[in-house]
């Protein structure tokens, strides 16, 4: 999970994972909006669950330290009232000068946020809409409307990526030790409903999984053997092998599959890569890679904002403006 409510170590004492928490893209989304696109007033709708919550606090607080004027809305998640609470969310924002929204959602209910937000002029030209990873491009094409899918045409997924291809780490792996790989290696030491499949590791859909989730896992699995051996070289474990895994945790540093893995004192992974990317609508939805936050600055695919071809709400060129405030 990434929900930034497990950095909690008083509520979740010694929990920890190589994935980032949300914290890294809710805050980047923040940086992009100020410094990118100059925007001064911004929206978050978010699905009132521990993930939305949690999402749109950090949103919330990093946009405001960054001195932009934030307002939000939540929505319920409960089926017999879900299509009312977005409406009331959805007005509720509308009546702000909000040029651009993070949806924090999941498919369910993203056609009733689009449409919604249609009728209001919330979406609609010279807007800009993000989603986090809970939203895919797949997703969409599932689940919005054809008047939906235009207006989608040019928002933007914000994500925390894993493997890259300029991580050597990865492509090794990718280009050689997957290849290699054979179910009979690891059947014989899994049990009855986990057995792998004969074709698993030429199956696309095996192979599409490995850059995001697979890559955070493996280096996962990685990061516990390198600590179990820190902490324990040889022999049986201690009672205090726990408390002195956890308290080792800062000292591992290691190139994965996912990048450079460290650890901060709460137990999240100390660096994010943080990607932007483009939705884009051509007979279906696809993801494309705009952008990336890198030591505080936005680098742009192919150099500049221009070159990367990026496109906006509607598939317009020109991104949102806001109008000066009239004179006194």
């Amino acid at each position: 999970s990434t929900s930034t409510d497990l950095s909690n170590t008083e509520k979740y004492p010694r929990f920890m994972r190589t994935i980032p928490s949300d914290h890294a893209p809710a805050s980047d989304i923040c940086s992009f909006w100020k410094h990118e696109l100059g925007l001064s007033t911004v929206a978050v709708i978010y699905q009132q669950d521990p993930y939305g919550r949690a999402y749109e606090e950090v949103a919330k607080t990093e946009c405001q330290s960054l001195g932009l004027e934030i307002v939000s809305s939540g929505f319920s998640d409960d089926d017999s009232i879900r299509e009312a609470s977005i409406r009331s969310a959805v007005r509720s924002l509308s009546n702000s000068s909000a040029k651009a929204v993070l949806a924090v959602t999941f498919p369910p209910s993203l056609d009733l946020i689009v449409n919604a937000a249609l009728q209001t002029g919330l979406l609609s030209a010279g807007t800009s809409w993000v989603f986090p990873d809970s939203v895919t491009a797949a997703e969409l094409d599932m689940v919005v409307s054809d008047e939906g899918r235009a207006a989608l045409n040019g928002s933007f997924i914000i994500k925390a990526v894993g493997a890259t291809d300029n991580n050597p780490q990865w492509t090794r792996f990718s280009n050689e030790r997957w290849a290699e790989l054979q179910p009979a290696q690891f059947n014989p030491h899994l049990p009855a409903d986990w057995q792998l499949r004969d074709n698993f590791f030429r199956d696309p859909l095996s192979r599409g999984w490995l850059p995001s989730g697979g890559s955070f896992a493996y280096d996962a699995v990685v990061a516990a053997g390198l600590l179990s051996c820190n902490v324990t070289p040889t022999g049986p474990l201690s009672s205090s092998f726990g408390t002195r895994f956890w308290e080792s945790k800062q000292t591992l540093s290691f190139e994965g599959l996912s990048g450079r893995v460290e650890f901060d004192e709460k137990g999240d992974r100390s660096g994010a890569n943080v990607h932007l990317f483009n939705l884009v609508d051509q007979g279906g939805f696809s993801e494309k890679y705009v952008a990336r936050l890198s030591s505080g600055e936005w680098v742009w695919e192919g150099g500049s904002r221009e070159s990367s071809g990026v496109i906006y709400n509607f598939g317009l060129e020109k991104p949102p403006f806001e109008a000066p405030p009239p004179p006194p």
